[in-house]
């Protein structure tokens, strides 16, 4: 996700950690506006869950309207089930789930990567059954963008270009650049596609016996390539 561009677009809310003089611990959860820098909440006390999430989120939209995408880290109580469905039917994007989650990260492709490689990290991540509701609200964002791409400009416009790039960057420059984008394109379109086949079906099997054959095919052409 990108940065903001205007106010009330994007939140970024996190946890900052501290303790009383008796050694009490203190947790807050603090929430800007990443245009403005303002400090729109400072929610502070011994234990804050998901439901504070919830319900400090919900007050601050009464104050100052709707942002189109929330930003946090992966801890648990951003990522708990409760926070998920709340932002889904707010129509929230959260930015964790922004379009370089489906990206492989430089400690999974290794020194030297790959388009094998790199589609491969991508599918072990995110057939992952911890991710699951992660990436069930991804498609569901997804979709919710489709139908209001003037609300969802920024997602659409990074959805399939980052992870496209990455890719193509992995093929390297000596790849001719309209090969290099089919080959991309294929990759994206087929893990997405399965990654939707087994959240909507639970057929694991079935999917990852398709997804290794899949995997094996890009190997071979690769290792077939640097013959």
């Amino acid at each position: 996700l990108p940065g903001a561009v205007r106010p009330n677009a994007v939140w970024s809310y996190d946890f900052v950690h501290d303790q009383m003089v008796d050694g009490r611990a203190l947790k807050m959860l603090c929430v800007i506006d990443e245009y403005t820098r303002e400090c729109l909440a400072i929610e502070v006390g011994a234990s804050l869950r998901a439901q504070d999430v919830v319900l400090t989120l919900s007050r601050l939209m009464r104050l100052y309207g709707k942002p189109a995408f929330v930003r946090s880290d992966n801890g648990a109580e951003f990522t708990a089930a409760k926070v998920m469905r709340w932002l889904r039917d707010a129509a929230i994007g959260p930015a964790f789930i922004a379009p370089g989650i489906f990206m492989a990260t430089r400690e999974t492709l290794g020194a030297q990567p790959d388009l094998a490689t790199a589609a491969r990290a991508v599918w072990k991540r995110t057939s992952d059954p911890g991710r699951a509701a992660e990436f069930r609200l991804f498609f569901a964002v997804y979709g919710r963008a489709l139908q209001a791409p003037q609300q969802f400009g920024e997602f659409l416009d990074h959805v399939v270009a980052d992870w496209m790039n990455s890719l193509i960057e992995v093929l390297g420059p000596e790849t001719d650049p309209a090969v290099a984008r089919r080959k991309a394109t294929l990759v994206i379109a087929t893990i997405r596609g399965l990654l939707l086949d087994l959240l909507a079906t639970g057929d694991r099997d079935r999917v990852q016996d398709a997804a290794e054959n899949y995997l094996a095919t890009i190997e071979l052409e690769g290792s077939r390539g640097r013959v």
